[in-house]
């Protein structure tokens, strides 16, 4: 006849209630593997016999005590699924739908005719008119002003560009993306042509969404009658299957 274990009662170094905790536990993680959770959460020799350690975990699921605690661990992990499902799938959204240009854009912006006085060269600064004459062989010219502004619009009056203005790639602080750019954003990496800025894949983030929602039909022959339409998956409808799948079935 087996022995039965007192609560208080202290197995090996560990309290009995703590053995109980960790067999619910084991119980859970393993999808209903009631042997398996016996064997990690108690002591079995080698010795035992598989229909001993077989009963000893029967005997603990039949106590409503511990088969409550069963069904309190397995609502916590589907609450738990749920919400990291419920978050990737956000995820994806947010990769999908995120503007690139809020990382990186080609601006075109004023050239340096198009804001000086008379549309003549416009400089930054004096320093930078200085700086440039005293390596010039030659009296450059100061017409066109100070106050040269390298991100300011092209004037359509131009006559240098045109109104076209110069072109040239930005890159943007990512200290203030949108939570969508954050996540299509990568990371960067250094080339020898300059830093290149890294984006997670928007097409796959696409096709993973229409996949979960079951928009393509790969595994479905051409020749087949179509199928009756199927009303989209719930979150309640993942909770559900994801309970059955821990309960081994049922």
């Amino acid at each position: 006849m087996t022995r039965k274990y007192q609560p208080g009662e202290i197995i090996d170094g560990v309290p009995y209630q703590e053995r109980i905790e960790r067999f619910c536990g084991h119980f859970v993680e393993s999808g209903g593997n009631r042997m398996q959770a016996y064997r990690l959460a108690f002591v079995v020799t080698p010795d035992m016999a598989n229909s001993l350690v077989f009963k000893r975990a029967n005997d603990l699921l039949a106590d409503p005590e511990v088969l409550q605690r069963v069904n309190e661990m397995r609502e916590t992990a589907a609450a738990a699924t749920l919400l990291s499902v419920t978050q990737l799938m956000q995820d994806w959204a947010d990769i999908a739908t995120a503007d690139p240009n809020e990382l990186v854009s080609y601006m075109r912006t004023a050239c340096r005719h198009c804001h000086g006085i008379g549309h003549a060269y416009q400089w930054r600064t004096e320093a930078e008119y200085v700086a440039t004459a005293a390596r010039s062989e030659k009296l450059l010219d100061i017409s066109g002003g100070m106050g040269y502004d390298e991100y300011a619009d092209p004037h359509p009056a131009c006559p240098q560009c045109r109104g076209k203005g110069e072109g040239h790639p930005y890159i943007h602080d990512t200290r203030n993306l949108t939570t969508q750019a954050r996540k299509l954003y990568a990371g960067i990496k250094q080339t020898k042509d300059g830093v290149q800025v890294l984006m997670h894949d928007q097409n796959r983030a696409r096709e993973n969404l229409a996949r979960c929602f079951g928009a393509f039909k790969d595994a479905v022959p051409q020749t087949q009658a179509p199928a009756k339409a199927v009303p989209l998956p719930t979150p309640e409808d993942a909770q559900r299957a994801y309970l059955q799948v821990i309960q081994g079935g049922r």
